[in-house]
């Protein structure tokens, strides 16, 4: 049986995509309940790179990380 695969079957193709899909609209989401000049702590995880990855420039908030870069 090969395990390997050039690309993944499309099942899961899918699966990686709605999965993606909803961690932007949580993210968003999220976005969404930041009032201006508010405070966020940021941990680590994939929905909450994708939302730092979303904040809009110039908005005034003080956003708390787990560790500098």
């Amino acid at each position: 049986m090969n395990t390997h695969w050039a690309r993944p079957p499309a099942r899961i193709s899918a699966a990686a995509d709605r999965a993606e899909d909803a961690a932007g609209r949580i993210a968003a989401a999220a976005l969404d309940e930041i009032p201006d000049g508010g405070t966020i702590a940021v941990d680590a995880g994939a929905i909450t790179a994708r939302m730092v990855a979303m904040l809009p420039h110039g908005r005034a908030m003080i956003v708390v990380v787990n560790s500098p870069p």
